[in-house]
């Protein structure tokens, strides 16, 4: 299929709502229930990001959130070791007890197989596209007609990718979360997410650990965040964790 006309459906859709609309005969066109964008990073070893749009409901987008899921997607891990698209299936992804919870809540969304598309935004970020499905891959059938249309889906995850690049409300929202948290807050999350335990961040700031747990409080609340790994998770998809060596220097 022409680039061009896997573009078309995107053309005029403003919206998460007329994008979702749009989208739906495109996945029913290659047999796939929905699609979700997601854009992840490594820092320091501790991966993080976050899902940024979905055709499936609210509700999954903010359990995904809530239970971290991006830690430890099995769709989302093999891509930052590869660029070629693949196919993946909830049967085939191993015995980890947090790949099982989450494959449990994603089959409960309809999502146990599919194709995902991996585009490297920048170094050590990644952009990821998966087209999901209810069904698995057991059919040979199915997974012929799945690899012949690989090339057709990567033309389709780009034109995706340029669209919700020109969509600037992920842009907003990251600007309003970096003026709720305050620089002494937005230094104790850099330095969690380096390893250092509150006594370390307090000895690096000139402050009591009392004060660095008084700030995580704060943080979590901003962030709505359950606990300190959750919090740094979500500073790093929303561009809150610095990348040198500036934390405490204006202090």
């Amino acid at each position: 299929m022409h680039a061009r006309m896997l573009a078309l459906p995107f053309e005029g859709s403003r919206d998460a709502r007329s994008l979702n609309r749009m989208m739906q005969p495109q996945l029913a066109r290659f047999g796939f229930d929905s699609l979700s964008y997601f854009v992840t990073t490594q820092v320091a070893g501790v991966v993080a990001g976050d899902m940024l749009w979905t055709t499936l409901p609210r509700a999954w987008a903010a359990c995904y959130r809530e239970q971290a899921y991006v830690a430890i997607d099995p769709r989302l891990a093999p891509t930052r070791r590869r660029i070629a698209p693949f196919l993946w299936e909830a049967g085939e992804c191993g015995d980890d007890w947090r790949v099982r919870r989450f494959l449990a809540d994603a089959q409960r969304q309809g999502i146990a197989s599919g194709v995902v598309i991996s585009l490297h935004d920048s170094p050590g970020r990644w952009v990821t596209v998966t087209f999901d499905s209810r069904v698995g891959l057991a059919s040979p059938a199915r997974r012929e007609a799945l690899a012949a249309h690989l090339g057709d889906l990567l033309l389709l995850a780009i034109a995706l990718h340029e669209r919700l690049l020109a969509r600037p409300v992920t842009h907003r929202r990251h600007r309003r979360t970096e003026r709720v948290l305050t620089i002494r807050e937005r230094d104790c999350l850099t330095l969690a997410a380096r390893g250092l335990s509150s006594g370390d961040i307090g000895a690096r700031l000139s402050v009591a650990e009392r004060t660095v747990n008084f700030h995580f409080r704060n943080i979590k609340t901003k962030l709505s965040a359950l606990n300190r790994p959750e919090a740094i998770a979500r500073g790093m998809s929303l561009g809150l964790i610095g990348t040198g060596d500036e934390a405490g220097d204006t202090l």
